[in-house]
C-alpha cells in the first residue's frame, strides 16, 4: 500500500504498531516530506531525503507546558493559553533549528537561535544531534554551577 503524507507522526503509540505501518517493513511505502522521528527507519528515510523531527522534539510539548505551569506557580503568575502556545512554539522551533544545524554541521547565529557553540565538526543524524544538544547543555550547566552531592 502506497501512502502519501505531507507530515507523518507516529507519536504516543503503545504496544506494537499495526498495519498499515508495520515498521520498518512498510517504511519504503510511506510517501512523506516530513516525519516525526521513528528510530527503526533512520537509514531508509535519510536515503530518501525525508527530513525527520527527532522524537525528543516531537514529544517535548507536554513536558514543556508542564514546566511552564510549574514556573507560573512558583512566580504566582497566570499566562494565557495564547502566551503558553507562543512560548511553546518558539521553544520547539528554536531547538529544532539548533538540532538541524548540528546535524548538518552548519553552525549559525540568527535572531531566533544560536547553534554555533554546539557544532561538533561533522554531519550526524538528527537523533544524535538532539542528544548532542542535550549533553552540551548539561555540560554547560555543570561548568557553570559545578557538581552537587
Amino acid at each position: 500500500m502506497k501512502l502519501r503524507f505531507l507530515l507523518l507522526a507516529l507519536a504516543a503509540c503503545s504496544g506494537p504498531r499495526r498495519e498499515p505501518f508495520s515498521w520498518p517493513a512498510n517504511i519504503e511505502d510511506a510517501r512523506a516530506r516530513l516525519l516525526v522521528h521513528i528510530p527503526e527507519g533512520d537509514r531508509v528515510l535519510a536515503k530518501r531525503g525525508i527530513e525527520m523531527i527527532p522524537d525528543i522534539i516531537g514529544n517535548a510539548g507536554g513536558v514543556t507546558v508542564s514546566y511552564y505551569e510549574w514556573i507560573q506557580n512558583k512566580r504566582m503568575e497566570h499566562w494565557s493559553e495564547t502566551e503558553v502556545n507562543g512560548r511553546l512554539e518558539q521553544a520547539i522551533k528554536s531547538n529544532y533549528r539548533i538540532i538541524r544545524d548540528i546535524a548538518r554541521n552548519t553552525p549559525r547565529r540568527t535572531a531566533t537561535h544560536n547553534s554555533s557553540r554546539y557544532a561538533i565538526g561533522k554531519e550526524i543524524d538528527m537523533r544524535t544531534a538532539a542528544m548532542v544538544l542535550a549533553l552540551k547543555r548539561i555540560e554547560a550547566h555543570y561548568q557553570l554551577e559545578g557538581f552537587s552531592q
